[in-house]
């Protein structure tokens, strides 16, 4: 209905009923046009169309109109761009993994929603994104100082977050905002900074050094670890016939794989002191290479290529005994599932591709969270990670077998001043007494044999293995002894 200050006032001949243009007597020339709303407690929209072209007006009235249109086909209230609205609808919008849907949960609820609260969708940009990051640096300090308790993973002291972590809830907060795009609430993603460099951010660096998991606790998840790989009952599929997977009641295969990865990556990175990151995640088959020493032991070395480090220059041992039988037990079950070709990562998935290292860490936390050993014993603020594993082979090496700092450093690709400086508890119960060459191959440097003791039919069941998956059983050759020769007359 026109009022005093409406003039020139026409119903939309699209949908006269809800759309009506108009001028305004104290605005010039200009078109502007009404729209009638189903939903929400406004009854109209107003919007100046920026033209005083009549068939310019009338083209972008109907683009609006059918935006709404739109919006309103979706159930949504058009208009109402608050964020936390928005995201709990983005939330309710996808099927989301368990994990995944407490991690975007948390984060919503701790920090998003707290933060940008019922801020428009629309103003959030580089600028909001900085002040929320330097908001959110100091978010743990500061409830620290109001007297609010801390999470236990903080423990006494008010941690600062890491750039991992910010990089996540970053990751968090750009999925929503390209929802927010689809959804035609906004018409480009902001591009927010992930070079915290750049914004001046003094994320925190430093890293927690792991400490070595006590032998019981050890030996506890292990034999629980192993019964959840369910490497027996992939046994028993072998035992019927070729299918890996035959006894396995309404398993998904990847599922069977990734916890039989779990188990087996556990155990031969710790055994061999392969870093948990890159030089195990991208290491391949072809790089795997079984030996024979000239006493007939077998052990394997493991040449990396890639890693944190780069490319060693000598290889990683996988030493005879128990430590070699996983080694071997791991081939037979990638051969089965057919992941056994030159070129495939040894842990990676069943197409031959690279598992990133997080993605066996995440089934690594929630195996350990649901058998109760997310922490270390008697330290309730240290989790147990993949890196505790090799933590604990390095401690081991020092307190158990009695290894020198330069062997350890060796062995295991790393500084000298890190093992001395991170292991310096350990050196005081353990009195360097012999230097060794670090790549002896010895029968008994493995973390299972200091748990559970010795395997008398060890050897009988590496040559049953190796004989299997046609690996030779290469005899050692005596050298002949050259006889003297006589001096040649000049």
């Amino acid at each position: 209905m026109p009022t005093a200050h409406h003039i020139d006032l026409i119903q939309a001949s699209w949908d006269p009923e809800r759309v009506a243009m108009y001028k305004r007597s104290d605005k010039g020339d200009r078109w502007y046009v009404r729209i009638k709303l189903k939903n929400g407690n406004k009854r109209y929209t107003r919007k100046s169309l920026q033209t005083s072209d009549l068939s310019e007006a009338k083209r972008r009235a109907q683009l609006l109109w059918r935006e709404i249109i739109t919006t309103e086909d979706r159930g949504v209230v058009f208009g109402d761009i608050n964020f936390s609205t928005l995201f709990s609808r983005f939330i309710d919008s996808h099927q989301w993994k368990q994990e995944r849907l407490s991690r975007i949960q948390h984060v919503f609820t701790r920090y998003f929603s707290e933060y940008f609260g019922t801020m428009s969708v629309k103003s959030l940009g580089k600028d909001q994104y900085v002040s929320y990051l330097s908001w959110r640096w100091d978010f743990w300090h500061l409830q620290q100082k109001a007297g609010r308790p801390l999470p236990s993973s903080h423990g006494k002291q008010a941690k600062r977050p890491s750039k991992n972590t910010l990089r996540s809830e970053r990751q968090i907060l750009v999925q929503f905002l390209r929802w927010c795009q689809s959804e035609k609430i906004i018409s480009d993603v902001p591009v927010l900074e992930w070079d915290f460099k750049k914004l001046r951010i003094p994320v925190r660096k430093e890293k927690n050094r792991g400490i070595a998991i006590e032998k019981s606790q050890y030996k506890s998840i292990i034999g629980l670890m192993r019964h959840y790989s369910g490497v027996d009952t992939w046994k028993k599929s072998l035992s019927v016939g070729n299918d890996p997977m035959a006894a396995f009641e309404s398993a998904r295969p990847a599922t069977v794989w990734a916890r039989l990865r779990l188990y087996y990556f556990v155990l031969i990175t710790g055994h061999s002191l392969l870093r948990q990151g890159t030089e195990a995640t991208r290491l391949r088959w072809k790089n795997v290479k079984h030996k024979t020493s000239k006493e007939g032991r077998n052990y394997a070395e493991l040449w990396v290529r890639e890693g944190k480090k780069g490319e060693r220059d000598y290889p990683a041992l996988v030493p005879a005994g128990r430590a070699y039988k996983h080694l071997l037990e791991w081939t037979k079950i990638s051969k089965s599932f057919g992941c056994n070709e030159d070129d495939f990562h040894v842990f990676g998935k069943l197409d031959g591709e690279e598992a990133p290292a997080h993605y066996i860490g995440r089934l690594h936390s929630r195996f350990l969270k649901a058998e109760g050993h997310a922490y270390h014993e008697g330290q309730p603020e240290t989790r147990i990670t993949l890196y505790s594993y090799r933590h604990t082979a390095i401690s081991r090496r020092i307190t158990e077998w009695r290894w020198d700092p330069l062997r350890v450093a060796e062995a295991a690709n790393t500084s000298l001043m890190t093992v001395s400086t991170s292991y310096a508890h350990d050196w005081k119960g353990a009195q360097a007494d012999r230097y060794v060459n670090p790549f002896e191959h010895h029968e008994n440097p493995n973390m299972e044999t200091i748990v559970t003791g010795p395997d008398t039919d060890l050897s009988k069941e590496i040559d049953s293995l190796r004989s299997e998956l046609g690996i030779n059983q290469k005899t050692p050759r005596k050298r002949k002894k050259r006889k003297k020769r006589g001096k040649r007359k000049t």
